[in-house]
């Protein structure tokens, strides 16, 4: 079986040792670790505010899908952790906005959401992971 391991140039740096973006060519799946606010020069964007975390995460998916020479249409399915309640109207808003352009036929992908106690670092509040129908 062909597994690739990608770690496209325009992503942010890692802090630890992972692929960003993981092919099963064989499936046609393609699998992204969570992706923070960090900007590909590795600087956190938004510091304390959700909304502006939020938009670099969608941001930040974006570029993957682009390496991919995919779109946001072939997203299957998106999974959301979230630090706080007090964060879910900024997010919520945020992706509601970006949806609209993302998915105009308003046909979206899977999306879990979940409140959890901590991220790989106390600044980031949101982290989203996504699996991709990737063709190859």
């Amino acid at each position: 079986m062909a597994i690739k391991k990608l770690n496209p140039p325009e992503m942010s740096p890692h802090l630890s040792p992972f692929s960003h973006i993981v092919c099963h060519e064989k499936s046609g799946l393609a699998f992204l670790s969570g992706q923070t606010a960090v900007d590909p020069a590795g600087t956190l964007i938004g510091e304390g505010d959700a909304a502006k975390q939020a938009e670099q995460v969608f941001k930040n998916i974006g570029l993957a899908l682009e390496s991919l020479g995919e779109d946001w249409s072939s997203v299957i399915s998106l999974t959301t952790y979230l630090t706080s309640y007090d964060h879910m109207p900024a997010f919520r808003e945020t992706r509601t906005r970006l949806f609209d352009s993302y998915f105009p036929d308003g046909e979206y992908p899977a999306h879990t959401l979940l409140l959890v106690a901590g991220l790989g670092s106390r600044e980031h509040l949101i982290e989203i992971e996504a699996v991709i129908s990737h063709s190859g």
